[in-house]
């Protein structure tokens, strides 16, 4: 199904108010360990980095390493 030219004026609007890109270098080895580590994860190579992400900030909160009370991540994103 093709987005309308309305539809897709909202998803851009969403991506600049919700999301934040993160771009990421790796070298071709370690690309291809990530690939397969998610691959057999079951999960895209995005989703693992994701949630290999948000397992550290968990544990590291956790452990008292790192202290995120000053973020909150059901925060709203200020409108421009």
């Amino acid at each position: 199904m093709t987005q309308t030219e309305a539809e897709k004026r909202a998803s851009l609007k969403y991506k600049k108010n919700h999301l934040k890109r993160v771009p990421l270098d790796l070298q071709k080895p370690d690309y291809e360990k990530l690939k397969e580590a998610a691959n057999q994860a079951g999960e895209s190579v995005n989703g693992f980095v994701k949630n290999s992400i948000n397992e550290r900030i968990d544990r590291m909160t956790a452990e008292g390493t790192i202290d995120l009370t000053a973020v909150s991540a059901d925060q709203e994103p200020e409108e421009e």
